[in-house]
């Protein structure tokens, strides 16, 4: 038996009514024939022939108001103006500047302000170790769309060496002593 569409509940959480009550939200993956997936006008990240629907940065910005904030500052591009976001992640991604200027095309956003630290050594990335791959991922998703909502931020990146020990506070011990 072949499943057609299959309904998978993550465990984010947000408040879309304003009200204090977490609410989770669903997330479709629904299998594709190469070429029906080719036509596809949406924007989708694809995983073999299945393809994760996900939300848009106008989704995001919609669902938590931020057009009141925008219109504060002078428009989407000035928001996060002067602002520093400071993300750290182990491994990093060797193609996150191309992964985020692709992804400022699609969905019209201004290029991004991208500073990366190293504080160990960037690390050389295994495309093989499923651990680096999806750090990889997770980086792309934090830089992103911590710059999809706050456009004129500068975006900080420091990178862990790995995952393992200390690496990570060492990091963080970075960021806070160059960062705050």
């Amino acid at each position: 038996m072949i499943l057609n569409e299959t309904r998978v509940f993550t465990h984010r959480y947000a408040l879309l009514d304003n009200s204090r009550s977490p609410q989770a939200h669903q997330t479709w993956f629904t299998k594709r024939t190469h070429q029906e997936f080719s036509q596809s006008q949406q924007f989708k990240t694809t995983f073999a022939k299945w393809e994760i629907s996900r939300y848009t940065p106008q989704v995001l910005q919609n669902a938590y108001d931020f057009s009141r904030a925008y219109n504060l500052v002078g428009g989407i591009s000035n928001a996060g103006s002067g602002e520093t976001i400071v993300i750290i992640d182990a491994f990093g991604s060797p193609t996150i500047k191309q992964d985020v200027e692709v992804f400022d095309q699609a969905f019209g956003l201004p290029p991004i302000h991208l500073n990366i630290y190293c504080p160990q050594g960037c690390p050389a990335f295994n495309p093989i170790s499923l651990n680096e791959v999806g750090w990889s991922f997770d980086t792309t998703l934090d830089v992103e769309y911590s710059h999809a909502m706050a456009p004129g931020a500068t975006i900080d990146l420091v990178v862990a060496s790995t995952n393992f020990g200390n690496a990570i506070n060492n990091a963080m011990r970075f960021a806070l002593n160059n960062h705050g």
